[in-house]
């Protein structure tokens, strides 16, 4: 009994190692031996800045609880050899101030297959002077997969670009937004069916 109670406290204190141990050891799977490919993003030119008042914009539903009114501009989405969708998107608030900014979401799978994206924030618009800002630090980052509800505007992009069938134009874009995300009674009524 004393030599059990010393070997669970050398293990758990780390003293006690496992020499040359691999994943197969602990009934882990191995992953297939493939090199990692390296994200390579496309570079891309960011669009005129756009009308928060004019143009195909698109009123996002988050939920009845969600108070700011988010819109992206169906007319900016893209979809670049890099795999990631562009867009321009409103961050507009409940009093009616637009926040636009020019972003980028690419749907990830990781280790066995479990969900996320990265975004990317590349400028913000600068609405009085017609220009774009530049975001200093703009680098893509993990929101997460669809059990992650920190940022619930990007949970709803994600579930239209990254949980849907694999899409492969720009038209199936618009029509996934506008049925899955859009803020009008027939695309509500058609998530909750």
């Amino acid at each position: 009994m004393f030599k059990n109670k010393l070997l669970l406290a050398m293990i758990l204190c780390g003293s006690f190692t496992f020499s040359q141990a691999e994943p197969r050891d602990f009934g882990l799977a191995l992953l297939p031996d493939e090199p990692e490919k390296e994200f390579v993003e496309t570079e891309n030119e960011l669009p005129n800045v756009p009308n928060p008042n004019a143009g195909d914009w698109l009123d996002i539903y988050v939920n009845e609880t969600h108070r700011a009114k988010p819109r992206i501009l169906l007319d900016s989405l893209q979809i670049l050899p890099d795999k990631s969708i562009r867009y321009v998107f409103n961050s507009r608030s409940a009093s009616g101030y637009d926040n636009v900014t020019a972003e980028g979401m690419l749907c990830a799978e990781g280790l066995f297959n479990s969900d996320g994206v990265l975004q990317k924030t590349f400028a913000y618009a600068d609405l009085s002077n017609q220009r774009w800002i530049i975001a200093r630090n703009g680098k893509w980052q993990v929101l997460g997969g669809k059990r992650n509800a920190a940022d619930p505007v990007r949970r709803v992009l994600y579930e239209t670009f990254c949980v849907n069938d694999k899409i492969i134009s720009e038209e199936q874009l618009k029509t996934l937004l506008r049925k899955h995300a859009g803020s009008s009674r027939e695309s509500r009524q058609e998530r909750t069916k």
